[in-house]
């Protein structure tokens, strides 16, 4: 499978912990799923400097934003810009896009896996429908994105989306392929579920949960374990997003990946 792989990046959890990454060929930063994790510009500095030394590559992760997250976002656009930095921006909310394509169209833009996740459409084909309507073989199941949705990729110039799983790239990589699109993927965590009401402080300190306090970023240095019947396996608490581990990556399909992200919440070795 390595030879399948072109790059390996590293996801950076904590921006203090910069060092000993020096083997990854680019550093992820930011946040996928909570825009309080937006990098500090002091933090900022810190990892551009460290990327130059290492000859290592930049990409800032974002997510869904509030207005208040949105402003903490342009004063690190508008910061980059001002350092020359060549960055790939990582969007998972369609505001974000448009800002970007609006106000700073020379970055390198990513679809991120939160919205590539939302526009993978389920269907049944017409075949396998006739033979019974309700009761389907999952080898007839399709996991495909709608054209339209394609279509908007290509006029906004993106060409690279970020999967949650090999799953679902080893599904749609006939359109992949069709469209020009080179994938990325996460390991080993794929993501289950995110919330906008983030208890995650709770999980340290027994209180109701109407009594949460305001988010001091406790998640920056810290994960949850929480058993789950249903999945018969651990699932990681990480701020307002849940998680599960995938022991390996198949190998059963010989589509390329252009780049997977490690990141590992545990901070183990690859």
């Amino acid at each position: 499978m390595d030879k399948l792989i072109k790059e390996k990046a590293y996801f950076l959890f904590d921006e203090q912990k910069i060092c000993g990454k020096q083997r990854y060929s680019r550093i992820y930063i930011g946040n996928e799923f909570c825009d309080r994790r937006v990098p500090s510009l002091d933090s900022l500095k810190k990892i551009i400097d460290w990327c130059s030394d290492m000859f290592c590559e930049l990409t800032l992760v974002t997510s869904c934003m509030t207005n208040e997250g949105l402003g903490r976002l342009k004063l690190v656009l508008n910061y980059l810009n001002n350092k020359n930095q060549k960055t790939e921006i990582v969007v998972n909310d369609w505001g974000v896009l448009g800002l970007i394509k609006r106000d700073y169209p020379f970055y390198s833009v990513i679809l991120g896996r939160i919205l590539v996740s939302r526009y993978l459409s389920r269907f049944f084909s017409d075949e396998a429908t006739k033979k019974n309507r309700f009761s389907v073989e999952k080898k007839e199941l399709y996991h495909l994105f709608p054209d339209t949705f394609l279509k908007l990729m290509k006029k906004y110039g993106i060409c690279r989306f970020e999967f949650n799983s090999y799953n679902h790239l080893c599904l749609t990589q006939s359109q992949l392929v069709e469209n020009k699109i080179k994938a990325h993927i996460y390991f080993p965590y794929t993501y289950v579920c995110v919330t906008r009401h983030c208890r995650f402080p709770s999980y340290f300190n027994p209180i109701p949960l109407k009594d949460v306090p305001i988010c001091n970023r406790e998640c920056v240095d810290r994960y949850a374990i929480l058993s789950n019947y249903f999945h018969r396996q651990e699932l990681l608490a990480y701020g307002n997003a849940r998680f599960l581990r995938e022991r390996e990556i198949p190998s059963y399909v010989d589509y390329p990946i252009d780049r997977v992200v490690y990141n590992d919440f545990k901070r183990e070795g690859w």
